[in-house]
């Protein structure tokens, strides 16, 4: 850059540079804002803006007038970051109109689009919205007559030849293209722009999961947020983990991967690009695109192609897997939803009618495979579960003591992610309601002096108190997430070495399979 740099005062506040290129402005910015003497500094594609303190006017023209010319690299050496677009339709309502007044077609477009190479100029407008350049003279497309209200976040739109990503919702004249699930803006976490001026940015096609019906609870789920309780944040995670590791594995990823759960079936959900799928655990009747499926099967998906769950008979939760996984919000060290607090997961909720849910890798699983029958779970409305006696045990009479083992409880209404009340055969426990409180995990069966014990689950609480009577043993935990209101439950007593015993055993015969 040559040129001398002449500050030229366009407000009693404001002093303005004209530069080359965004390149220079982006440079001339970062410098302007290093010396500190300035208010605010910000860089549009060929100026860079300058606003001051009134009081401290001549002192800041003075400086900006010792400004002197410099170059700027052509390149910078950050990595590419791919963006994966969902294009046309609902996400891009304006890309028709916009290949007719071209002269292309959808996919032409789209080709000319997803080949270039782009680069973000600048920063602008609202938090995150990335200028990019890349696009031919050609697309030179007007803004809207009149802006859009409100424009989805991830939405991507085109203008004087330039692509433009609107990182949060809000009101925008930009003709729309595509949608991108990527998150852009991140206030949280030190560098908030995933997109920043001078990052090239190459475009891909694909990868949407679109949910076209949800019933009582569907949530994204992952590994548990484990080392938290100290903070009173729950696990969290599938309430059933075996279910959901072996749908995983079906689709090639690792056991935690985050999948949808689906709670008494009732769910629906086109696929917007190809991809491979799988669903275990408790299952009604299954199709893809009214072609009836099986669970327990790694599912090669069309781009198109319809998912249909209905409810099922017996059990309660059905887990969906998509290879690579669905993309999640990380909270704790962990994506799995907790809808108490309403964080992790798609935004802290329970999915719904009309989500998008996007996935970590466009790459498609080509191999077929089948979980073996050893390890499929057979369900059933009675369930006879091992369990140990707990710190508080010798509370409950003795009568109530030989009930617990031997006794059938059936699971009354409440039966949630938190916890399974037990009814049948009352409890009678010492306690008048005044014990202090103590830790509990899943697994945990509380008593309180109802009689009615309380089976906890993977949303419970870090601390509780009623009495502890009783812990359900870890080889059989993935069972209760399993168990609906209705449901029978015997309990199998078992020494804590045993209930270890048991435990090594059953992980063994998965280890052959999962890992």
């Amino acid at each position: 850059m040559s040129a001398k740099l002449t500050p030229v005062r366009i407000a009693d506040d404001v002093f303005e540079f004209q530069v080359e290129t965004s390149r220079h402005a982006q440079a001339l910015a970062n410098d302007l804002r290093s010396a500190a003497m300035a208010e605010d500094v910000v860089a549009g594609l060929d100026r860079v803006a300058v606003r001051f303190h009134p009081g401290r006017v001549e002192q800041v023209e003075a400086w900006l007038s010792g400004i002197q010319p410099f170059d700027v690299a052509e390149k910078t050496d950050l990595p590419v970051i791919e963006v994966s677009v969902q294009y046309g339709g609902e996400f891009g309502p304006d890309l028709s109109s916009i290949c007719e007044a071209m002269g292309l077609s959808v996919s032409a477009f789209i080709a000319l689009h997803t080949e270039a190479e782009h680069l973000v100029e600048m920063i602008g407008f609202t938090p995150g919205f990335s200028y990019i350049s890349g696009l031919a003279d050609t697309f030179e497309i007007p803004r809207l007559g009149t802006p859009r209200p409100r424009v989805p976040a991830g939405s991507i739109g085109i203008s004087a030849a330039f692509t433009g990503i609107y990182a949060l919702a809000g009101p925008g004249g930009w003709p729309l293209i595509g949608r991108t699930q990527e998150t852009l803006f991140d206030p949280d976490v030190s560098e908030p722009v995933r997109l920043p001026p001078g990052q090239t940015v190459k475009f891909k096609e694909g990868w949407m999961f679109g949910l076209l019906k949800t019933g009582l609870q569907r949530t994204l789920q992952g590994a548990p947020r484990v080392g938290h309780r100290h903070l009173g944040i729950p696990y969290a995670g599938p309430a059933d983990p075996l279910s959901m590791a072996l749908a995983n594995r079906l689709v090639g990823n690792a056991s935690e991967t985050t999948c949808i759960e689906i709670t008494f079936g009732g769910f629906e959900a086109e696929v917007e690009t190809d991809c491979a799928i799988a669903v275990t655990g408790a299952a009604g009747q299954l199709s893809v695109s009214s072609e009836e499926r099986t669970p327990h099967s790694t599912w090669h998906l069309r781009q198109g192609d319809k998912i249909k769950i209905e409810p099922p008979q017996v059990g309660a939760r059905t887990y969906l897997a998509i290879h690579s996984g669905f993309k999640a919000q990380e909270q704790f060290g962990a994506t799995s939803t907790y809808l108490p607090a309403a964080f992790g997961g798609h935004e802290g909720r329970a999915l719904q009618a009309g989500d998008v849910l996007a996935v970590t890798d466009t790459a498609v699983m080509t191999e077929t495979l089948q979980t073996p029958d050893a390890l499929r779970l057979t369900f059933t409305h009675a369930f006879a579960l091992r369990a140990c006696v707990s710190a508080e045990t010798d509370l409950l009479a003795p009568d109530a003591r030989d009930a617990l083992f031997h006794e059938t409880f059936t699971v009354g209404r409440q039966a949630t992610r938190m916890g399974l009340s037990l009814e049948g055969h009352p409890l009678s426990v010492s306690s008048d309601g005044k014990m202090k409180s103590a830790p509990v995990f899943p697994g945990t069966i509380q008593c309180p002096p109802s009689g009615t014990p309380i089976v906890l689950l993977c949303d419970a609480q870090t601390t509780g108190g009623y009495p502890r009577i009783a812990s359900i043993a870890r080889c059989d935990r993935h069972l209760l997430g399993q168990i609906r209101p209705g449901d029978q439950i015997t309990l199998l007593y078992r020494t804590p070495d045993a209930a270890l015993v048991d435990f090594r055993q059953k992980q063994a015969l998965l280890d052959r399979w999962l890992r």
